[in-house]
């Protein structure tokens, strides 16, 4: 079962358990049922916040496929190349540059 399986199906469950639990209260809650139906709402919030954490940490980590750090990454060193690569062409234009203005000047 992968784990995008498993919170949902807790968050599911969680979800069940809350439902009943509103239905099943009286007009006047105890106290223990008002902390059992506050312990409820929590844990569903925690699964499906734990949930929301695992899809951000796959984004950013990749989990087997390139995340958002290593295609970052990729995309500095590309740019970096093409950076040089420009200043190669940039330089080979200004020795063109120099080289004709020198034969001008001297025919």
């Amino acid at each position: 079962m992968t784990p995008a399986c498993h919170e949902d199906d807790r968050i599911e469950r969680l979800t069940v358990e809350l439902e009943h639990l509103h239905k099943s209260r009286h007009e006047q809650l105890s106290e223990i049922q008002t902390v059992v139906l506050g312990l409820a709402e929590i844990k569903l919030n925690l699964a499906t916040q734990d949930k929301t954490l695992g899809k951000l940490d796959r984004a950013v980590n990749g989990n087997g496929s390139p995340g958002l750090i290593v295609r970052m990454d990729r995309a500095e060193r590309s740019l970096a190349g093409y950076s040089r690569f420009l200043w190669l062409v940039a330089g080979a234009v200004v020795a063109l540059l120099a080289k004709s203005i020198v034969a001008l000047i001297h025919a």
